[in-house]
């Protein structure tokens, strides 16, 4: 029995295809940023700043979600330099390390509970423009 050439020449030229448009939509590490500032920006909102404690006097939780809105830029060049990218032409793997109590200025991160600073390990891949993490633990310090 012959192989139907026609048959594997079209299986072959949409193999092609899907190879070029997963390679043409992988997401660049510029995207990932974007992403990953807008994923702690919810975290931190959502679960630090509630449970912020008075300290020496002073209720950060009232700043709290206005300082991090504030301080986008700082928060993405943060995951930047967490981060490592692994580029493999279809998709990408994105692995971030990140120590919330590196986000804490000066020695205000020794009077919190370290329940409130815990540092992450994040696995995220790029493809298709989208994010999807499918690995989010805490870290063993």
């Amino acid at each position: 029995m012959k192989p139907n050439i026609v048959g594997l020449a079209v299986a072959g030229i949409a193999a092609l295809g899907v190879g070029i448009a997963l390679a043409a939509t992988n997401p660049g590490q510029a995207a990932y940023e974007i992403y990953a500032t807008r994923r702690l920006t919810e975290y931190l909102t959502e679960n630090v700043c509630p449970q912020a404690p008075q300290v020496l006097g002073i209720n950060i939780r009232e700043g709290c979600a206005e300082a991090i809105q504030q301080n986008q830029e700082q928060l993405r060049q943060f995951i930047a330099e967490s981060t490592e990218q692994h580029n493999f032409g279809l998709f990408s793997i994105y692995q971030t390390t990140l120590s919330l109590e590196e986000l804490v200025p000066g020695g205000l991160a020794q009077l919190l509970p370290e329940t409130l600073l815990p540092s992450y390990e994040f696995q995220t891949v790029g493809v298709l423009t989208q994010f999807m993490t499918f690995k989010a633990e805490l870290s063993q310090q």
